[in-house]
């Protein structure tokens, strides 16, 4: 199972990496603050969050998330829910950012429990539409020993912003 889970990991980081070859040469990996006008022609709420927040040498042990601004509704995100998301992540140890939607400007669509990393598919269970959570994902739960790519290192903690917009 974790296998299936790496290959599709790396399919995603592959196909994230051909939309961020073909977006003019914006930059990516580079730190981004809440001043950083790239990140303001969009109408997230991720806009208004920084990227501060690092570990530095600490290391994850367990998955750890946080709201940072309360949703709304009934619905709440459970696991098999195919769902939209605008998202901004950045490397636990030194706050480098290495992938944004925010500037494709379009959202990230998955289904919770497969396609993505173990870390966002628990870590998104029970959002409400238009919450933003803070998830810090121990490298167990993202990337692993294999890391991804030349962004994501091998054993890299991650944390990422993550506003749910729908539940499809």
């Amino acid at each position: 199972m974790k296998t299936r889970e790496l290959i599709i990991g790396l399919l995603i980081i592959g196909a994230l990496a051909i939309l961020i070859t073909r977006t003019n040469g914006v930059v990516y990996n580079q730190r981004i603050n809440s001043e950083d006008t790239t990140m303001q022609n969009t109408e997230s709420k991720l806009t208004k969050y920084s990227n501060d927040e690092v570990l530095g040498e600490t290391k994850l042990t367990q998955l750890e998330t946080k709201t940072l601004e309360e949703g709304s509704g009934d619905l709440v995100v459970k696991s098999g829910d195919t769902i939209s998301v605008h998202y901004r992540g950045w490397l636990a140890k030194d706050g480098t950012v290495f992938d944004t939607s925010l500037n494709r400007g379009e959202t990230f669509e998955f289904s919770v429990g497969s396609g993505v990393i173990e870390g966002w598919s628990l870590g998104v269970v029970g959002m409400k539409v238009g919450e933003v959570r803070r998830l810090k994902i121990p490298s167990n739960l993202g990337y692993g020993e294999s890391g991804a790519g030349g962004a994501i290192g091998a054993n890299e903690d991650l944390i990422f912003d993550v506003e749910l917009i729908s539940i499809n």
